[in-house]
């Protein structure tokens, strides 16, 4: 195992890694964690609550999942793009898997 992710997983499960994580994580930690609930709290709440909840599902990898999570929130809040965020954070999850498997 290297960086925390298996070679042998399958192809299936490495596609929904680099695909339907990043969009269902996105959704949650950017679009409603700091988009819609920073209608009723603070942003720098919404952004703390995100980043904590990111890097602790992300928890192999803390200080990564802290750094990267503070990227994607930044181009969230620099872009107001959602789909911006996603690409992102899939090349980023496409790097991570390439890496693995080479």
């Amino acid at each position: 195992m290297q960086n925390g992710i298996s070679p042998y997983y399958s192809p299936i499960v490495l596609v929904a890694m680099v695909t339907i994580g990043p969009v269902w994580e996105e959704l949650f930690f950017r679009e409603i964690l700091i988009g819609k609930l920073s209608e009723y709290i603070p942003i720098w709440v919404c952004i703390a609550v995100s980043l904590l909840i990111f890097t602790s599902v992300h928890l192999a990898f803390p200080l990564f999942g802290l750094i990267t999570g503070g990227i994607f929130t930044l181009t969230y809040l620099y872009t107001r793009s959602l789909f911006a965020v996603i690409i992102l954070h899939l090349l980023s999850n496409v790097y991570i898997v390439f890496q693995t498997i080479a």
